[in-house]
C-alpha cells in the first residue's frame, strides 16, 4: 500500500508537477475589523512560512461579502465560517471543511441585566432576532430550544426573517434600540464593559461533541486543481495558530503594527479577544483544526433535528471534510484514469512514464528533505522564546504539566518538587533610561544564567515580558531559597558590561510547593508570592503560606 501510494504521488508531479514557485492564494476574511480570531494566518503570514511553503498569500478583508459565494465563484481561495458552512453544503454548495479553529462555539445571546432577566420575556416583546445574516447559526438555534422558543419565534427554518438594525448591535442594546442581539463572546460583550453596562449572556447548550467554528474551507474545484497547495496552506495556517497561542501578545503587536488599514481596535480588547477565544480552540482531547466527519454527521443530525434539512439532503456529506491523504489520492486517481488507459496502447508511452518517475523520484527526494528541515524549524519557533532560546510560555507549561504528572506517578525519593515565578526589578526603569536593545540583553543574560545553573529534569521559560518560570527539583524549600539567592548574589556580583555601562540586576521571586495542586492553582500561588516580594521591597524571595 506504501509503494502504491508514493507511486501515486509521483505519478502526480509526472502530470502536473509540484507546487508552483509562489502560488497565488487568495483568503477571505469577512471582517473589515484586525481581530484575534485571525491570529493563527497572521502569524504565519507575519514570519513568512506561506513564502517558505512556496505560497503567495493574499489577505482580503472585507465584512459586505458572503465568503462562500466568494470561494464557490472562485474570487478567493479560503475562507472561514461557521457550522452554516455544513448547511451550505447540504445544498449543493461544493464547498470542503479544511480545519475547524474552534472546538467549541464563541457564538452567545446577550442582553442588558437592567432588563428582564428571562429570556423568552425578552424576545417575546418584538417576536424577531436581530442578526447581521440571513441565516440563523446552529449555535443560536439550540439555545432557543434549550428555552422552547422556537415556536414562539417562528423559527421553522433556518433561512428566517430577521430584523436589521442601524448600528451595531452593541450600540442597539444600550440604545434600548433592541432587547437582545446575536454576537461573539470575544467582541460585544468587551464593548458593553466599557461602556459600563452589566451584560447578561445565553451560551450554547454544553453537548458531547466539538460544535465547530471559523472552519477553514475551500471549494472542490481548487481543491482539484491544486491538492498540494490546499494541503501546505493549511498546515501552515495551522502551525500559524499553534504559534499564536503560545505567542499572544506577539501577534497583538503585529495586529497594532502591520494593520493599519484596517478599523483598529485596542491592545485591551484585543487581549479580551485572546483570553475568551484561546479556550475554545481545544476541547478534551481535540487539537486546533482538529475536524472530522463523524462530528460534522451529529452537526448534520442537530440540523435535521430542527427541521432544516431533510434526509436526501444527507447524501452531500460524503467528501465533505478533507482528509490530508484520501482526498489527495482520489484526486491523483481522477488524473491518472486517461493516463492507465493510455499506457496499454504500447510500450513507448510506458517506457517514457518509467523515465519521467527515475525523474520525479529524484525531485520527490529532495522535497521531502527539504519539508523535513523546515518542519524542524517550525518546531523550534513553536517551542522557544525567540530573544532568549529557552522555553516560551506555551512549551514550558506544557513541559511542566507532563513533570508534574510524571511526580505523582512516581513521586521521587527525598525530592520536593517547587514552582518558581521571578520577575526583574525595575526593568521599566532599564529601559528607559538605557533603551530597549539594552533591557533584551539584560533578559538574555538572566534566562542564560538560570537556564545553567539547572539539572534535569528542572525546568526554566520565560512567561512574557521580563518575567521567568522555574521548576525546581530539591530536598526542601530552604534549599530552594538558598539558590534563588545565590541566583541573585551572581546577577548582582557580575553586572551586565555593555557599550561602557555596568547594569546592576536583581529579580523578585515567588515560590510554592508542589502538591496535588493543578499547574493553574500552582501559577496563582507563586505569582501571590511574587506580589509579596514585590510589595515588600523586591529583590528578595518569598515562600506561599497559603
Amino acid at each position: 500500500m506504501n509503494f502504491l501510494r508514493l507511486g501515486l504521488w509521483l505519478s502526480l508531479l509526472i502530470l502536473s508537477g509540484p507546487i508552483q514557485a509562489n502560488q497565488g492564494i487568495r483568503v477571505l476574511l469577512p471582517s473589515a475589523e484586525a481581530h484575534f480570531r485571525f491570529a493563527g494566518v497572521y502569524a504565519a503570514y507575519k514570519l513568512g512560512w506561506y513564502q517558505k511553503a512556496h505560497l503567495q498569500v493574499e489577505l482580503i478583508h472585507q465584512a459586505d461579502v458572503h465568503p462562500v459565494q466568494e470561494v464557490v465563484a472562485a474570487r478567493v481561495d479560503f475562507s472561514f465560517m461557521d457550522t452554516r458552512l455544513l448547511w451550505y453544503r447540504l445544498h449543493n454548495k461544493p464547498v470542503v471543511a479544511l480545519a475547524s479553529i474552534f472546538q467549541r462555539s464563541p457564538y452567545i445571546l446577550l442582553g442588558l441585566q437592567h432588563a428582564e432577566k428571562d429570556l423568552a420575556l425578552r424576545l417575546q416583546q418584538g417576536h424577531s432576532l436581530p442578526l447581521a445574516t440571513d441565516l440563523y447559526p446552529l449555535e443560536l438555534a439550540l439555545i432557543l430550544r434549550q428555552a422552547n422558543l422556537l415556536q414562539t419565534l417562528r423559527l421553522e427554518k433556518l433561512q428566517a426573517t430577521y430584523q436589521p438594525l442601524s448600528t451595531p448591535g452593541w450600540q442597539a442594546l444600550i440604545s434600548q434600540q433592541t432587547q437582545v442581539i446575536s454576537a461573539w463572546i470575544s467582541d460585544a460583550p468587551y464593548r458593553l464593559l466599557q461602556h459600563d453596562a452589566q451584560a447578561q449572556i445565553w451560551q450554547p447548550p454544553a453537548l458531547d461533541t466539538p460544535l465547530y467554528a471559523d472552519t477553514l474551507f475551500t471549494s472542490e474545484r481548487f481543491l482539484q486543481r491544486s491538492p498540494q497547495a490546499v494541503q501546505a496552506f493549511r498546515e501552515v495556517t495551522l502551525q500559524g495558530w499553534r504559534y499564536a497561542v503560545a505567542n499572544p501578545e506577539q501577534v497583538i503587536d503585529w495586529l497594532l503594527q502591520d494593520a493599519p488599514f484596517l478599523v483598529q481596535r485596542s491592545r485591551e480588547h484585543l487581549r479580551y479577544e485572546a483570553q475568551h477565544l484561546i479556550p475554545l480552540m481545544q476541547l478534551g482531547w481535540h487539537e486546533v483544526g482538529e475536524t472530522q466527519a463523524k462530528y460534522w454527521a451529529q452537526i448534520a443530525r442537530e440540523y435535521q433535528s430542527l427541521g432544516w434539512i431533510q434526509d436526501k439532503n444527507l447524501q452531500a456529506l460524503q467528501g465533505f471534510v478533507f482528509s490530508q491523504q484520501t482526498d489527495v489520492e482520489q484526486q491523483i486517481w481522477v488524473r491518472l484514469r486517461p493516463w492507465i488507459f493510455a499506457s496499454a496502447l504500447g510500450g513507448f508511452l510506458l517506457l517514457l512514464l518509467l523515465l519521467y518517475v527515475l525523474q520525479a523520484n529524484y525531485r520527490l527526494r529532495c522535497e521531502m528533505r527539504r519539508r523535513r528541515d523546515v518542519e524542524e524549524a517550525l518546531r523550534q519557533q513553536a517551542q522557544s522564546d525567540s530573544l532568549t532560546g529557552i522555553y516560551n510560555r506555551g512549551f514550558f507549561l506544557e513541559r511542566c504539566r507532563h513533570q508534574l504528572q510524571a511526580w505523582r506517578e512516581q513521586a521521587p525519593k527525598d525530592r520536593l518538587g517547587v514552582l518558581v515565578m521571578v520577575d526583574l526589578d525595575h526593568f521599566k526603569a532599564i529601559n528607559d533610561q538605557y533603551g530597549h536593545p539594552v533591557g533584551d540583553e539584560v533578559i538574555k543574560k538572566v534566562a542564560h544564567q538560570l537556564q545553567h545553573a539547572l539539572q534535569p529534569p528542572e525546568l526554566v521559560g520565560r512567561l512574557g515580558g521580563e518575567e521567568f518560570g522555574l521548576l525546581l527539583s530539591v530536598k526542601n524549600l530552604d534549599e530552594a531559597v538558598r539558590w534563588l539567592h545565590a541566583q541573585q548574589y551572581q546577577l548582582k556580583t557580575d553586572p551586565l558590561q555593555l557599550e561602557g555601562q555596568s547594569i546592576t540586576i536583581s529579580f523578585s521571586a515567588g515560590m510554592v510547593a508542589v502538591q496535588a495542586q493543578s499547574l493553574a492553582n500552582l501559577l496563582k500561588s507563586a505569582d501571590d508570592a511574587l506580589y509579596q516580594a514585590k510589595r515588600h521591597g523586591r529583590d528578595r524571595v518569598e515562600i506561599f503560606s497559603g
